[in-house]
């Protein structure tokens, strides 16, 4: 296969190498605590360059799906449940990826500013939406319109119709990409249901707190998880 000296043609072999890679460890091929290929060798084996491939290796380490051990190589350290691939096709992994990176740079700020604005009509709102979700989680439901309320009522804080009209224009990629981890979430023990539910309560508390900092923080860490909650393999039947 050749390498393309365009950008584009460069993400679309790297996207390639990443999913070949994650559909490897979901099937058991490469297993937790192995090690991969050397890098030449696995490189041959996708059919890319030692470049690309890197580029893959890197999203899979950020993924928490390898960790590279200086002087030894690339080890698996988690393998994503069979489940995900029966809600999501290998090849929207990617935009889900994408989808949480973009949120968690702006909803981040969105959430600073939500809570350097603060005030009770706003907050009854995100307590509506909470309300919702915690509802879903007693209920054991996936609360995907809820979750998104609860993310917009905090951009619609924050006062920044730019914030509003991000959250708004992604809103199809957003409900998808919750509804994938909803349903994760309800084949895990329900203490990882009730943990995330915790996510939600700690941002809402940083906003009513009037915490710009906390509010961004707790938003952040609370999308990278779920960003992250995609790969674990926990899932139970």
């Amino acid at each position: 296969m050749s390498d393309s000296n365009s950008a584009d043609d460069s993400y679309s072999l790297s996207d390639m190498a990443y999913e070949r890679l994650m559909s490897a460890v979901i099937d058991g091929k490469f297993a937790v605590n192995t090690k991969l290929p050397p890098e030449i060798e696995l490189a041959r084996q996708i059919g890319v360059s030692r470049p690309v491939l890197r580029i893959a290796l890197q999203r899979l380490r950020d993924d928490g799906i390898l960790k590279s051990r200086r002087g030894s190589g690339n080890f698996v350290t988690r393998q994503p449940h069979q489940t995900v691939l029966q809600l999501v096709r290998l090849s929207q992994i990617s935009d889900i990826q994408n989808c949480f990176k973009f949120r968690i740079g702006v909803e981040g700020e969105s959430a600073y500013y939500a809570a350097v604005n603060q005030d009770g009509a706003s907050l009854a709102k995100i307590d509506l939406a909470l309300d919702g979700l915690n509802s879903a989680a007693e209920n054991n439901t996936s609360g995907v319109d809820d979750d998104f309320n609860f993310h917009m009522n905090i951009a619609q804080a924050s006062g920044n119709l730019y914030f509003i009209s991000s959250l708004a224009a992604i809103k199809d990629q957003f409900v998808f990409a919750i509804s994938v981890t909803h349903n994760l979430s309800l084949h895990r023990p329900r203490e990882r249901l009730l943990a995330v539910q915790s996510e939600h309560q700690a941002i809402r508390d940083a906003i009513a707190h009037a915490d710009p900092e906390q509010a961004r923080q707790s938003m952040r860490q609370h999308l990278e998880n779920a960003r992250r909650r995609l790969f674990e393999g926990d899932l139970v039947k």
